[in-house]
């Protein structure tokens, strides 16, 4: 009807993993770090993830890790701003394969598009 094409969903005909990645991740679509790191404080430490996965060297979690220590945040909260730069569509993710932190990052960012990204709609150049 109404020129609206219909189909049956069962869990078979949808990728599980996309989906619960994606629901995982949108937990995160609003700025996870209140009352650790404001907003307005957290370019910086960005910045630095975003090198970091550009260099495409290391599991996330190590990356993320290192930069707690780094900027002196509590453990997790890199990890936090990672995967709200992820509901933001800031870095782009392979949403099929199942989202580990314990994974290699080339494994989960898609580093090329990210690094596209980067140069064509931030203006943000880095030298790597």
């Amino acid at each position: 009807r109404r020129g609206v094409s219909w189909q049956l969903v069962t869990e078979e005909s949808i990728n599980i993993t996309r989906c619960k990645n994606i629901r995982d991740f949108l937990t995160y679509y609003e700025y996870p770090l209140r009352g650790i790191l404001s907003e307005e404080n957290s370019s910086e430490p960005i910045r630095k993830l975003l090198e970091k996965i550009l260099v495409g060297q290391g599991t996330l979690s190590g990356i993320t890790a290192d930069l707690d220590s780094y900027f002196d945040l509590s453990s997790g909260s890199v990890l936090s701003l990672f995967r709200h730069l992820v509901a933001q569509k800031v870095i782009p993710v392979y949403i099929d394969d199942q989202f580990l932190p314990t994974n290699q990052i080339v494994n989960l960012v898609n580093i090329p598009l990210l690094r596209k990204n980067l140069l064509e709609e931030h203006e943000y150049a880095f030298t790597s």
